[in-house]
């Protein structure tokens, strides 16, 4: 059933879940960052981080705002339930591309947790994975071989960095890499927050024979502060139906074979 608070935090602005984004990447992140990033002022801000303080999200500290130690809906939880139908969606598109047996890299976050539920009911797969929740989604409900790239636990979603993990995926191969990511230029850069994510996302699409870009419609109006690849460096961009007409048009243009996942199908 759903609560008052769920009711409120389904009308968040996409501002508000860039802010969310942000912090929950970073563990923290300053009003004068985020205002820069934003383009907004700070006292703008400041309002947003109030409203996800009072939903129990974020919380305020001088100067910025930080994920909480304890709270009743964390901010990942809150990103899971965002756009929920969409990313169901796009992980059913995902396992209709990719066939029994192949080598796939999953990428971070939310999006690739639903493509890993989808990617369940395919045979033989092997996968390689830097996010802890979809090896653990594969390993309980698929014959998956999976390998976890070790390293640093960063964030709440449970993805590991840093030279370890990026040691070992440079000897990955793989027939697909599936990559999320958290805004989109007018130009096509595809872009995110975090360098070390970024960096891992960056061998895995040179170690695969296609690269696959996935994010619900709303990323494609957010932006993020880091150049993650050009859009044309994939060969396909998985999304919904609330794709705006400009980034539709782009993604065609350059010849990038674009899905429009099936929601509530």
């Amino acid at each position: 059933m759903m609560t008052p608070l769920d009711n409120e935090t389904t009308a968040l602005s996409d501002r508000q879940q860039s802010i969310i984004d942000r912090v929950t990447t970073s563990g923290f992140a300053t009003i004068e960052a985020l205002a820069d990033e934003l383009g907004v002022s700070g006292q703008t801000v400041r309002r947003d981080i109030r409203r996800l303080e009072d939903l129990r999200v974020l919380q305020r500290f001088h100067g910025g705002a930080g994920l909480k130690e304890q709270t009743i809906r964390p901010a990942f939880e809150l990103k899971s339930e965002t756009a929920r139908d969409a990313k169901i969606g796009i992980g059913e598109a995902i396992a209709r591309i990719v066939p029994d047996g192949a080598a796939v890299f999953l990428d971070v976050g939310t999006t690739i947790n639903a493509a890993a539920h989808a990617l369940t009911k395919r045979r033989g797969l092997r996968v390689f994975t830097n996010n802890l929740q979809a090896a653990l989604i594969l390993a309980t409900q698929s014959d998956a071989e999976i390998l976890v790239a070790g390293g640093m636990i960063r964030g709440a979603d449970g993805s590991t960095v840093g030279v370890v993990a990026a040691r070992l995926l440079e000897t990955v191969r793989a027939d697909y890499a599936v990559i999320g990511f958290s805004g989109f230029e007018p130009d096509g850069i595809v872009t995110d927050f975090d360098p070390d994510k970024i960096a891992i996302k960056q061998i895995m699409m040179r170690n695969s024979s296609c690269a696959i870009l996935v994010g619900d419609g709303s990323k494609f109006a957010r932006r993020a502060t880091m150049r993650l690849a050009a859009v044309s460096e994939f060969s396909d961009v998985i999304t919904d139906s609330s794709l705006d007409s400009e980034s539709h048009a782009l993604i065609t243009r350059l010849g990038v074979r674009l899905r429009l996942a099936r929601i509530g199908v």
